[in-house]
């Protein structure tokens, strides 16, 4: 059974490697062909190679039915009228909104498909409304970059076909509203959780406990969390449904021994029986999301043996959980929660085979204390290996924390928090009192955790660049070591296996001279460069609301996952929102960096001021215009004097390594352009250049271009953006000069090394090295 089972699951997610879906008629020869192979085989050979076939086959059958689903191309930015309802919590932004809409009736798109959707109009939409509107819709389209959440995947995980924004349209109306709409239901929760909660900051905690969702709380105290390793806590996951699944089996078996056992079902039969319930409802609550979907078909699989009154053993039951799960979601494998979480139960499964607690009593209160405390210890050590991988950070502090934040949390504050839903229909003054007073007592658990921050400071994560693979095989064989039981004498040999880490050890690889990564924030722009002993980054991306912004989206994860842990300057080129929106979260992260800025002058910044040029490990960078207009070592040339306002105020920064050279111009227009080219003429000349303005048509001049005569001119764009950049005539005009343009909208993060005695220089784009089946498909041809 453990082979079918282990065969099944590997069919299941064998083809989320696949680069591209093949024909369905090299599916159907291959799944022939094997079932034919499989017939041949011994009888007990035959179930598992079934089982495989059966897994691929089903992983296919679904990715084809999602990606025929998704909009076609020939649909994008044309406006269709559809009708449909709002489902999910619409998120407020500070021009509009943005909802989720699953479509009744529309032309060429599939009915019960979802869309992501925005408006900035004046409409009040809600949860469970059914309206018909006009929209323009594109293709799902995410940020390509290392380290960030994959949006396509999302998308096409959870079945939403396109995102799009409503058009002003007369016909724009509410249809009616659907009475059995469990997104109404959550969004009127959350009404009344912030209408009498006491503490701003404690009511988005609870509505994050209560229905799941963490809109509500603010980035520092999402930052703060996540530095005290405590995300798991404060998102609903496997780790809360699991918990009041466990409480009410408790308590159903404990009501059904006095006797108060209504369904006629034995004791445990019913406890399991509440505990499904129970968990599945709170999920529900929580919007039925992926993680949650996980967690209770894991708790159903685990107590279905009580309901059936079968002896099954745990690692079957475990497996099984692993099949059914990736069953309704083939891709599964690609979320890192998916292995964090199973490993966890899978290190619990292990130690629960080689850890006894007979000997703990009452007279033990210590040993209670370790037994309490070992499930925490041992999942640390159980992920300590995959945290590494995967998220490059981990919370040296996390299991001390953890002792105390889960019961608290999760034993204690989300049954009273959910307790007090309850209430709100049962009792409103109630149910007003019991969420004002969890508020209350999530605020004193804020306060409590801002003072650990400020007690442990930087002592509390572990930071890890890319291991090498000693150091990863020794990391690997600490936590093996470490889960053994004590009896096991090699235990104390364990803590040597540190010893890669504690010195230092990290991947092998070249280090050139010069590393540029352009990263992919949308319309804005945000660039990394590194020399060998320093950092810099020249703009940081922009806002995309009050609480979010692409220093914490993407630049701040993206520098994680390429090992960045420091960094000494931060360049702003002008304070536009597009290229100065995430500065607060990078500065949070790095206050130590040096901040210099154009386009404006302030007090927490020094100016780039023109001529200005200092050297880090050999590399030359110099301002050629900012502040103060061009260098004035030389005179201003009439052609500078534009309107170009702050724009033309941008940082020009100029970075030579060996004979090659980078040039990073801001938004200046073309007139500061012109003027740069009679002063420097031949001095513009770079390798890489970042296009003014985006590829705007006002920006980057045939004059200028020529002097620049880059190999690659990068243009940082949104996809389908409403600028229409890059302008066809800038794309033109670099090709007639010899330039290869690249738009990230297009490649992802763009990644350039300058390598001394290279003849070439070749971009490593992301969405070429990591494109899977589900990517956006319209850079095929850039990356063959």
């Amino acid at each position: 059974m453990r082979a079918v089972l282990v065969s099944l699951i590997a069919g299941l997610a064998s083809p989320a490697l696949l680069r591209e879906l093949p024909d369905p008629q090299w599916i159907v020869l291959a799944a022939l062909f094997g079932l034919a192979l499989a017939m041949l085989a011994s009888r007990t050979r035959r179930l598992p190679w079934l089982a495989v076939i059966l897994g691929c086959t089903w992983h296919f059958s679904w990715a084809y039915q999602q990606q025929r689903a998704r909009l076609g191309e020939p649909l994008e930015s044309v406006p269709i009228i559809l009708t449909g309802e709002i489902t999910g919590l619409p998120v407020q932004r500070e021009r509009g909104q943005s909802f989720e809409f699953v479509i009744r009736t529309a032309d060429q798109l599939e009915i019960g498909a979802k869309l992501r959707l925005s408006h900035f109009q004046n409409l009040k939409l809600r949860s469970g409304e059914i309206w018909q509107l006009k929209v323009k819709l594109k293709r799902p389209h995410g940020f390509s970059n290392p380290g960030v959440p994959n949006r396509e995947l999302l998308f096409f995980r959870e079945g939403i076909i396109a995102s799009g924004y409503l058009l002003e349209w007369s016909g724009n109306k509410k249809l009616g509203v659907n009475p059995l709409s469990l997104s109404a239901l959550r969004a009127a929760l959350k009404q009344e959780i912030n209408s009498h909660a006491t503490d701003r900051e404690g009511a988005g905690l609870l509505t994050a406990l209560t229905i799941g969702d963490s809109s509500e709380i603010n980035r520092d105290l999402k930052m703060l969390i996540g530095r005290l390793g405590l995300n798991h806590l404060f998102v609903i996951s496997g780790m809360h449904i699991g918990l009041i699944a466990w409480l009410v089996f408790r308590m159903s078996g404990w009501l059904g021994r006095l006797g108060l056992n209504l369904s006629g079902l034995p004791v445990q039969s019913c406890a399991a029986l509440a505990s499904i319930l129970a968990s599945v409802a709170y999920a529900a609550l929580a919007g039925w999301g992926l993680s949650t979907q996980r967690a209770s078909v894991m708790i159903i699989v685990a107590l279905a043996p009580f309901l059936l009154r079968r002896q099954v053993s745990l690692v079957i039951r475990f497996l099984c959980g692993v099949a059914v799960i990736l069953f309704l979601d083939p891709l599964a494998v690609t979320d890192r929660g998916f292995w964090l979480s199973f490993s966890a139960v899978a290190v619990l499964l292990f130690v629960a085979n080689n850890y006894s607690t007979r000997n703990v009593g009452r007279d033990a209160p210590i040993q209670a204390l370790m037994t309490y405390w070992r499930p925490q210890w041992l999942i640390f050590l159980g992920l300590l290996l995959p945290l590494t991988i995967l998220i490059q950070s981990v919370s040296a502090l996390s299991p001390l924390i953890n002792l105390v934040a889960i019961p608290v949390v999760g034993t204690f504050l989300t049954p009273v928090a959910l307790l007090s839903s309850v209430m709100l229909a049962l009792s409103p003054q109630l149910g007003a009192f019991m969420v004002g007073l969890s508020s209350e007592w999530l605020a004193v658990l804020i306060d409590v955790l801002w003072s650990i921050d400020r007690l442990v400071g930087e002592f509390q994560a572990i930071r890890v660049s890319v291991l090498s693979p000693i150091a990863g095989l020794c990391l690997a064989f600490f936590s093996a070591i470490k889960l053994l039981p004590s009896q096991v004498k090699l235990t104390r040999f364990a803590l040597l296996l540190l010893a890669p880490l504690a010195l230092g050890i990290r991947q092998a690889a070249s280090d050139p001279l010069l590393r540029v990564d352009i990263f992919d924030v949308g319309q804005g722009l945000a660039v990394l460069v590194r020399t060998k002993e320093h950092t810099l980054i020249y703009d940081t991306g922009p806002s995309y609301g009050e609480d979010y912004d692409a220093g914490l989206a993407v630049v701040l994860p993206a520098m994680a996952a390429l090992g960045v842990e420091s960094l000494d300057k931060i360049v702003i080129s002008h304070f536009d929102d597009d290229h100065s929106g995430g500065l607060g979260s990078v500065m949070a992260a790095f206050p130590e960096a040096e901040l210099d800025a154009g386009g404006g002058r302030g007090e927490l910044h020094s100016p780039c001021l023109a001529g200005e040029t200092w050297v880090w490990d050999s590399v030359e960078f110099s301002y050629m215009s900012g502040e103060s207009g061009l260098d004035e070592r030389r005179p201003w040339p009439a052609a500078a004097t534009g309107s170009g306002g702050r724009n033309d105020g941008s940082c020009v920064l100029l970075i030579k390594a060996a004979d090659r050279a980078v040039l990073l111009p801001g938004d200046i227009s073309q007139h500061v352009e012109r003027a740069l080219a009679m002063q420097w003429q031949s001095g513009l000349k770079s390798n890489l250049l970042i296009a003014s303005h985006h590829g705007s048509k006002g920006s980057s001049s045939y004059p200028f271009l020529k002097m620049v005569s880059a190999e690659f001119v990068v243009f940082s764009n949104g996809y389908k953006n409403g600028f229409n950049h890059p302008h066809p005539q800038v794309e033109s005009r670099a090709r007639s000069l010899g330039m290869r343009p690249l738009a990230t909208s297009e490649t992802g993060m763009q990644s350039y090394r300058f390598v001394e005695n290279e003849p070439e220089m070749f971009p490593l784009l992301s969405r070429c090295t990591s494109r899977y089946y589900w990517s956006w498909s319209g850079n095929r041809d850039l990356c063959r």
